[in-house]
């Protein structure tokens, strides 16, 4: 968000700079002129119905109204069409009209918090999903892949780690009842001179695999290899070498799982 300007103010300047009254806001929304206002002035925050009719009659994110000015502040396709049609525009709201560098991967997922609570402590991070770990393996490759990013409230050493934490999606049982089937927990990356020292529960990617498991042995420093076992007595344990590992996330804590 362009440090210059508050929320409310930068969405007073998006359609000041279009001509584009609060009138014709409530009229194209179908809403209350007031309601329309108390959102202009930030008395209102944005919901997720509110936030999803202002980006379809606009352009501006809807991810970038809930989190009160997290992220980029328009869809990527408005921003491409202001560049194009009214370049003016983004000047006034800082954006860079010669690029679309302002534009970030975000994805919303969930409004697990309150609004107005999180401003200033949200950080996004990147998340990957059952549906994902196929093209994240292959990041481990080296494949070119944005993931999605996902809202969390950092404790202060995850705020420190920065970009080495990111969030999981558990597939399974395995780990039950210590880690439920689609839980999303919050892992810090370990770097390859630090596996020998991982323990407790991680993620573990190796081969084409990523698992959610409990270190039983490490002896990846003298021995070249890992052992890694379930929570859940049904499940058994696997010995995975060297060779074959990829990746290593320190588990720290669950987000979110499902109701039992």
């Amino acid at each position: 968000m362009n440090p210059r300007y508050s929320f409310s103010e930068l969405i007073q300047l998006y359609f000041r700079s279009q001509g584009i009254t609060q009138a014709e806001v409530a009229r194209r929304l179908n809403v209350s002129p007031g309601l329309v206002n108390a959102h202009f002035l930030g008395r209102k925050n944005f919901g997720r119905k509110a936030a999803e009719q202002w980006e379809e009659a606009f352009g501006l994110s809807r991810i970038w109204l809930l989190t009160s000015g997290l992220g980029s502040m328009l869809t990527k396709e408005q921003e491409a069409y202001l560049r194009a049609e009214n370049p003016d525009v983004l000047e006034v709201l800082g954006i860079d009209s010669r690029s679309d560098v302002t534009r970030s991967n975000v994805k919303y997922l969930g409004n697990a918090y309150g609004v107005t609570s999180v401003d200033p402590e949200v950080m996004m991070v990147d998340y990957v999903p059952v549906s994902a770990t196929a093209t994240f393996v292959g990041s481990l490759q080296g494949d070119d892949m944005e993931l999605d990013k996902i809202p969390i409230i950092p404790t202060r050493d995850e705020r420190l780690a920065g970009t080495a934490i990111k969030v999981f999606e558990v597939d399974g049982d395995s780990m039950t009842p210590t880690v439920p089937d689609k839980a999303q927990i919050v892992t810090q990356e370990l770097p390859p001179e630090k596996w020998h020292s991982a323990k407790g529960v991680v993620v573990a990617v190796y081969d084409d695999m990523v698992v959610v498991k409990r270190v039983a042995k490490n002896a990846l420093a003298n021995d070249n290899y890992i052992v890694l076992s379930s929570d859940n007595p049904l499940y058994g344990e696997m010995k995975i070498p060297l060779s074959a590992l990829r990746g290593l996330f320190s588990a720290k804590r669950i987000i979110s799982s499902r109701l039992i």
